[in-house]
């Protein structure tokens, strides 16, 4: 994943929020990707 274990912990510990980078070479890591979708507001 190109990053520290200590790194990756506080990832999934929701100590802070993680940069757009990090949160797609997590994904990748995991054999997923990253989708949003920008909908109407009500």
């Amino acid at each position: 994943m190109g990053t520290t274990q200590s790194v990756v912990a506080r990832l999934e510990n929701a100590h802070h929020l993680p940069s757009l980078d990090l949160v797609t070479r997590y994904a990748a890591a995991l054999g997923r990707r990253i989708h949003f979708d920008f909908v109407p507001a009500k």
